[in-house]
């Protein structure tokens, strides 16, 4: 029944409360078969699906079809087209990924990029357009940003201070 610090990730505050812990050792094949399937089930449709967005993307790259096209004509696919997101937005299908918004950041205007691995699955993105910087915008939110930042820093001190405290006491 031991209690945790203070956790925090970029959206929530936690505090945890240890219930129970599980004995060490090896379970039964029966106890842990049922999740054995669903991981190997999954990792196999995730291969499946990374090798079927391979072959889409060297049929994209290669000219002999766009992927505007292959988003109609399969069912199931999910599409965006000329969709304009800050990077730090995400997409509504793909969720917010660093390696989407690294991809983006550094694909050139036009490109086909992917299979980029997803929460969702793979993703073939291409760029459209590319906005400029807005120096006016930046300057509007400097200082909000500097604010989140220092809170964030100052958190972090007070959680170092705080688990300094509970080591003393």
């Amino acid at each position: 029944s031991s209690i945790s610090e203070v956790l925090e990730n970029d959206k929530y505050f936690a505090v945890c409360i240890l219930d129970s812990i599980i004995p060490e050792g090896i379970k039964k094949i029966e106890e842990v078969e049922s999740q054995i399937r669903t991981v190997l089930k999954n990792e196999k449709a995730k291969a499946a699906t990374f090798e079927e967005a391979n072959k889409l993307l060297i049929d994209i790259s290669s000219g002999e079809s766009k992927l505007s096209e292959f988003i109609k004509s399969k069912k199931g696919l999910e599409g965006f087209k000329n969709e304009t997101k800050k990077l730090s937005q995400g997409f509504p299908s793909l969720g917010r990924s660093n390696f989407i918004t690294g991809a983006i950041a550094s694909a050139p205007l036009g490109k086909t990029i992917g299979p980029i691995e997803t929460n969702q699955g793979y993703a073939i993105l291409q760029v459209h357009e590319i906005s400029k910087f807005d120096s006016a915008a930046y300057k509007n939110q400097k200082d909000q940003i500097k604010n989140t930042l220092f809170s964030k820093k100052q958190n972090q001190y007070f959680q170092a201070w705080l688990s300094e405290l509970k080591d003393q006491a």
